[in-house]
């Protein structure tokens, strides 16, 4: 049934803004696929967050004809990645408006690490902006770890 479903929502997609999506058929039905009325996520939902946020950089080639085509409909685009400068690089050579900063490596880190993880989410979020990209951060949050992510000015 949940295969069924996204590919009804997949055809729901390309119905409306008349365009196919470039998903691989070897892994078809690993793609979760979520829409709105101004924006289209996919994702591969059986990668850990980690590993998904890490592959922008990595998947350049295989993202750039998916977010041609998504960009060439008028549907916002965004990518989650992690804070570093090559991804953040990769995000805007693809030509990807916003951005998403994962925060799990700094909501789970020990008290001792967790200054490090937030000065990376703050340092990627002041060059997204420099670069021109908007930014967004989640993922991981909770009561505790959300007040200094909430503060940062580029976010």
């Amino acid at each position: 049934m949940e295969e069924t479903m996204q590919q009804e929502e997949k055809l729901a997609i390309e119905e409306t803004v008349e365009i196919e999506l470039p998903v691989d058929e070897k892994n078809e039905e690993n793609v979760d696929i979520v829409e709105n009325d101004e924006a289209v996520e996919a994702s591969d939902e059986k990668s850990e967050q980690k590993e998904y946020s890490d592959s922008v950089q990595k998947g350049i080639n295989k993202l750039t004809p998916f977010v041609n085509l998504l960009k060439d409909a008028w549907i916002g685009v965004s990518l989650f990645i992690e804070p570093e400068q090559n991804q953040l690089e990769a995000a805007l050579s693809l030509g990807a408006p916003v951005v998403e900063l994962h925060t799990g490596a700094y909501c789970n880190a020990s008290v001792k690490d967790q200054e490090f993880q937030l000065q990376r989410i703050l340092d990627a979020a002041k060059m997204a902006v420099e670069l021109g990209l908007e930014c967004h951060a989640g993922h991981g949050l909770t009561f505790e770890t959300v007040k200094p992510i909430a503060a940062i000015k580029d976010i």
